[in-house]
């Protein structure tokens, strides 16, 4: 890891136990809805975001006096949320990438080469070639496009999840009297409205 990835999961370790402490009395407990996990699909743009995930938990819960099972299975289950949706995107943009460059390198050969592809008759087979490379090239975009969907919609349905968590427990607190009003409700609510958009 170079100083950049190092600085990259610093920040996103500081932010998840930030998001967790500005929610600590849903964030910790026997029921706990953390805002903070929506930060799980991160790794799937940066690579960085796994260890960072990992030890945000892990600093939390040991910060906020979680007991010692939600330390250690609480945090590998971040770890293995991250490592779930870790460098998906980037291995498919990677693949993406090299599909393409290869698709131009062919056309760039086939263009340079037409005057001897007309003479050796060879018009069919460099069709089928051309066709084949393009429908490889077509089907790992279309791959990325639903990993990117797919993430898309997890980080969607976590957004959800974590407000509706909010609402729910806060409105239960509020109801049976444990020291949360309705504007704090909705001040919390406001909070996950803005932290995810």
């Amino acid at each position: 890891m170079n100083t950049r990835s190092i600085t990259r999961a610093a920040i996103i370790a500081a932010l998840y136990i930030l998001l967790s402490f500005a929610v600590q009395p849903i964030a910790s407990g026997l029921v706990q809805c953390r805002i903070s996990e929506a930060l799980t699909v991160l790794p799937a743009f940066t690579g960085a975001a796994v260890p960072g995930l990992f030890l945000g938990c892990l600093l939390f819960n040991l910060l906020s006096g979680a007991v010692a099972y939600d330390v250690v299975f609480g945090s590998l289950a971040t770890l293995l949320a991250a490592l779930l949706t870790g460098g998906s995107l980037a291995r498919a943009e990677k693949e993406v990438s090299a599909r393409n460059e290869r698709f131009v390198g062919m056309v760039k050969d086939t263009l340079s080469g037409f005057t001897v592809i007309k003479s050796f008759r060879a018009e069919k087979e460099v069709s089928g070639l051309f066709a084949r490379q393009d429908a490889q090239l077509e089907d790992s975009k279309c791959r990325r496009r639903r990993r990117q969907s797919l993430i898309g919609a997890l980080s969607g349905m976590a957004g959800f999840a974590s407000q509706m968590g909010v609402f729910l427990l806060g409105a239960w607190m509020a109801l049976t009297g444990r020291g949360v009003t309705p504007g704090m409700v909705i001040a919390f609510v406001q909070l996950c409205n803005f932290i995810l958009a």
